[in-house]
């Protein structure tokens, strides 16, 4: 096969027209008058050479380029399938930069500053914070997910039922028959960690005091591979286990294994996103799960409604979840010397 052509730049431009680079940027920008004779002289090489700019590289340099933003804590399965939804929904010729706070709010901060000053269409956040106390933008901004305290009514805000999700996780856990369960949640003060938790408490309480413990860490793999090895050296024998996120969940799935125990027979584990890597483990993750694409184009639409009028009232868009019932999940059978069988559901 030959080579690819090699595009045309303007300092080809340029050099062929016997005119200066800042020439053929002013007549392509429209930045500076050039004289009719000048002008006329550039286009026509511009067309014998079929020049095409770079819109993205043209749009930033002059402040014209249609760009929306989406910053999210960490790049992952779930956060990049959400900026996918979105860049699909998105009108063509509006371009979608992806930008990682790397679970920082200090450069969460620094990112927001940056992006106010380069105004975009747009800004799609799953906030790091907590609450949010920064200025409010002249531009859209949708929060998505991660909704800090302070946001709702104030902005518009696009989130997965995570109450409903954790009420039924609890409550199909309580009707496999476990009494004793061990929650491994993150930060307390995360809307969406807490709902998940709440809801699972409301869901596994229902008709009884049942115990829990919760334990709150970071929403990682490694975290949950830590707290699953607290639990296997635990006084108390936990039969089950709720993970605010299937990343943890296969975290206290990977330390039962590394110890020599078997899910769900030593103990049952179930997480919240539906991951691939939920669906690939030997013994698949019971799981609560969320549509992030959905999410993403929800937040499309708001952005859209919102510049087709700035002044509209702030919507709250909240989306189903469904309980996907796989085989990381058994039934406790108390007669079984005070552990948990792994007749599988």
């Amino acid at each position: 096969m030959g080579e690819k052509p090699v595009k045309p730049t303007i300092r080809d431009i340029a050099k062929k027209a016997n005119v200066s680079v800042s020439t053929v940027s002013r007549v392509l920008n429209g930045s500076k008058p050039v004289s009719p004779d000048l002008r006329e002289k550039v286009l026509s090489t511009i067309e014998s050479l079929k020049y095409s700019p770079n819109p993205i590289a043209r749009g930033l340099a002059t402040g014209n380029l249609p760009f929306v933003v989406v910053m999210i804590p960490q790049f992952d399965e779930f956060f990049t399938e959400l900026a996918r939804g979105l860049e699909l929904a998105l009108p063509k010729g509006i371009t979608v930069f992806l930008v990682d706070s790397t679970n920082d709010i200090t450069v969460e901060k620094q990112i927001f500053e940056l992006v106010s000053e380069l105004k975009p269409v747009g800004l799609v956040l799953a906030a790091v914070a907590r609450e949010w106390n920064y200025p409010t933008p002249d531009y859209p901004m949708v929060f998505v997910n991660r909704l800090p305290s302070g946001v709702l009514d104030r902005f518009d805000t696009v989130e997965s039922d995570n109450y409903e999700g954790g009420k039924l996780a609890g409550s199909f856990i309580r009707e496999s028959g476990h009494e004793r369960v061990a929650i491994i949640a993150g930060p307390k003060g995360y809307r969406t960690s807490d709902n998940r938790v709440d809801g699972f408490i409301k869901g596994f309480r229902a008709g009884g005091n049942r115990d829990i413990t919760v334990f709150r860490t970071d929403l990682s793999f490694e975290s949950g591979l830590s707290v699953g090895q607290v639990l296997l050296g635990a006084n108390t024998r936990y039969t089950a286990a709720f993970c605010v996120t299937d990343a943890m969940a296969l975290g206290v799935m990977e330390a039962y294994w590394m110890a020599g125990k078997a899910v769900p027979r030593d103990i049952s584990i179930i997480g919240f996103d539906d991951s691939w890597a939920g669906r690939l483990t030997p013994v698949q993750l019971t799981t609560v799960q969320q549509n992030p694409r959905q999410i993403g184009r929800e937040a499309a639409g708001l952005l859209l409604r919102r510049l087709s009028n700035f002044e509209v009232e702030p919507a709250s868009i909240c989306l189903p979840v469904t309980l996907l019932k796989r085989k990381s999940v058994g039934r406790y059978l108390s007669w079984y010397d005070g552990a948990n069988e792994g007749e599988r559901l």
